[in-house]
């Protein structure tokens, strides 16, 4: 049984880059069912996007978004830290927070090689 922590949570927005197609998660790795991209680990595609997902919020704009999909009262300044916080403590959160982050700021993670992919960001 595996320790590692579960990544479906990304799956709704897993996508080809190539074909468009849904990729395929199997224990943390991710594939075209059509061989166009992938093998891909996912779990450094997750530090990936915690990683963009914290300079994509050094922008004001993308800040007051959070504010407004996540639904609270939080300044600015407490989007900013909270976000540089979940970036070194995303291991530890549970996948039901992780999804609720991602589906307020992620549209769709399009994966184009093992080495290249495109994060889409709501606006």
């Amino acid at each position: 049984m595996s320790t590692a922590p579960s990544l479906t949570y990304l799956d709704p927005f897993l996508f080809c880059g190539l074909c468009f197609g849904r990729m395929d998660n199997t224990d943390g790795t991710l594939r075209c069912p059509r061989g166009c991209s992938g093998p891909l680990d996912g779990y450094r595609l997750e530090e990936i996007l915690w990683q963009e997902m914290g300079r994509f919020l050094s922008h004001p704009k993308a800040r007051a978004l959070a504010r407004r999909r996540l639904g609270e009262n939080l300044s600015q300044s407490e989007v900013k830290r909270l976000f540089r916080d979940l970036r070194q403590f995303v291991e530890f959160l549970p996948a039901e927070e992780k999804q609720r982050f991602v589906t307020a700021l992620v549209e769709k993670i399009e994966i184009i090689s093992a080495t290249a992919l495109k994060i889409h960001f709501r606006s």
